[in-house]
């Protein structure tokens, strides 16, 4: 199973549980004293059968969920760290010049040459995170498969335009009506085989939109106990019969 598939499961498990406690806030997990809770935070969705703790009326599963970053956003922010764009007013901040080569010729001072070389192991840190959101975003996209569609769209479009202006041009050229007749056979049927290999790829294109939001930290799902897969529910007194009235004769 994909960790998608796992956290999606999750996530659907989570809320799934959390109505049905809504709907009978009486529910508890087999043997528990204390109702069922769901509690949740900023990025974690915690469910316990009503006790604190890693027992067995616990914590039953934490979910931990994804970092997004906008991959534009977050691309630009990482170029400027690497090129040195923007300003900072500190005179120390030598993070945004590319002054390793200059120390290796002339003297600085020792704190000079460590801000130097802590700015450069700092642009490599975001040259490397660059390079991984990107992949990321490629993968996210399926970039290289929309290249290749692109590619094949283009091969289509082109091997069809040949054929169309050989077609064209043996139609004016032959005095033949049979060989005329099944020329046009040809030359319709080029368009209707176009219509039905080239429109679907292209209508693909069109409406694959890029998603620009790239995750950033994955999301984790960490099982403590099972408790909660056995319930109980609180039992309903039995409703007293009303006294029977009689009457006399």
């Amino acid at each position: 199973m994909s960790d998608n598939k796992r956290y999606t499961d999750a996530l659907i498990e989570f809320h799934k549980e959390r109505l049905s406690s809504l709907s009978n806030p009486t529910m508890k997990c087999e043997g528990c004293q204390n109702p069922r809770q769901f509690v949740s935070h900023q990025d974690k969705l915690i469910f316990t059968c009503g006790s604190q703790g890693s027992g067995k009326c616990g914590v039953q599963y934490e979910i931990t969920v994804p970092h997004y970053t906008y991959f534009p956003q977050e691309y630009n922010v990482l170029s400027q760290c690497i090129y040195g764009h923007g300003y900072s007013d500190d005179i120390d901040d030598v993070s945004r010049y590319a002054v390793e080569t200059a120390i290796q010729t002339f003297e600085f001072s020792k704190p000079f040459q460590e801000s130097v070389k802590e700015a450069s192991e700092y642009r490599k840190h975001c040259d490397t995170e660059r390079e991984k959101l990107v992949q990321q975003y490629q993968k996210l996209n399926k970039e290289e498969s929309r290249i290749q569609q692109v590619h094949d769209v283009s091969r289509i479009r082109n091997t069809n335009a040949t054929k169309r202006l050989k077609l064209q041009k043996m139609m004016k050229e032959t005095d033949d009506p049979m060989q005329l007749s099944q020329l046009r056979k040809e030359y319709v049927d080029l368009f209707v085989n176009e219509r039905e290999e080239l429109y679907p790829k292209i209508d693909e294109l069109t409406n694959d939109v890029s998603d620009d939001y790239v995750v950033i930290k994955q999301a984790t799902i960490d099982v403590s106990n099972d408790t909660y897969k056995k319930t109980e529910k609180k039992k309903r007194k039995p409703r007293k019969k009303p006294p029977q009235v009689t009457t006399g004769s």
